[in-house]
């Protein structure tokens, strides 16, 4: 079931390098450095990270509570995400969730563009998934991956193909409105140009998502 965010955990390519011009002698470049094995544990924080947020989406605050516990209690945890993760731990209510779930994808961003360091995505160009929800949900994944990492073009492909699978016309009014808040918080996502914007974006996008799968009964209570 969560095989999806091994996809994301690729290490980085070695770059390409041109050769110098054939009339320029040139000593021999030597070989590049392997790109750093990914820490286990920065692997298993993702995957924590990642429960939570799907857990929110689904309007679940005690199960993303529990992730987050769990992440903020991991070895190895830095410090910052420790901060976020413990954050989330201590809501009660969908709306802190959201927000804190938002706050730990823009620490780890951060962290990342401040480090060097972190999971480099590539091939996620194509959705897998055999039915429209699985489609959903991995798109759902596809725009995390790129807010955490932060891949810009990632979190726009995930959010161009996050479509629910529900009927686009018809429906009862707290379908309809709920479908509606889901479209405006996916626009905003998209609109966002700075890290900061779609972070917060991406904080009501999750309250949209859940405030749909609350009026379609997903999940079944």
């Amino acid at each position: 079931m969560w095989v999806w965010w091994v996809m994301a955990m690729a290490g980085d390519e070695a770059p390409a390098v041109e050769d110098p011009p054939a009339e320029v002698p040139q000593p021999a470049p030597a070989a590049p450095a392997p790109p750093p094995a990914m820490d286990p544990s920065m692997r298993g924080h993702f995957e924590k990270a990642t429960t939570a947020m799907l857990a929110v989406a689904l309007g679940q605050v005690s199960v993303a509570k529990e992730a987050a516990g769990a992440l903020a209690d991991a070895p190895g945890v830095p410090p910052v995400l420790h901060d976020a993760a413990q954050a989330l731990e201590k809501c009660g209510r969908l709306e802190c969730a959201t927000e804190r779930v938002s706050d730990m994808a823009r620490t780890c961003a951060e962290c990342h563009l401040d480090t060097g360091h972190g999971p480099r995505p590539r091939n996620l160009t194509t959705l897998p998934g055999a039915t429209a929800r699985e489609r959903h949900i991995y798109a759902a994944t596809f725009a995390w991956v790129g807010l955490v990492t932060p891949k810009q073009p990632l979190f726009l492909f995930g959010l161009a193909n996050v479509v629910p699978p529900v009927e686009k016309t018809g429906g009862t009014k707290q379908l309809v409105e709920a479908r509606d808040a889901f479209r405006a918080a996916q626009q905003a996502s998209v609109s966002a140009e700075t890290l900061e914007d779609r972070s917060a974006a991406f904080a009501d996008l999750l309250a949209a998502c859940a405030g749909c799968h609350e009026v379609s009964g997903v999940p079944a209570k």
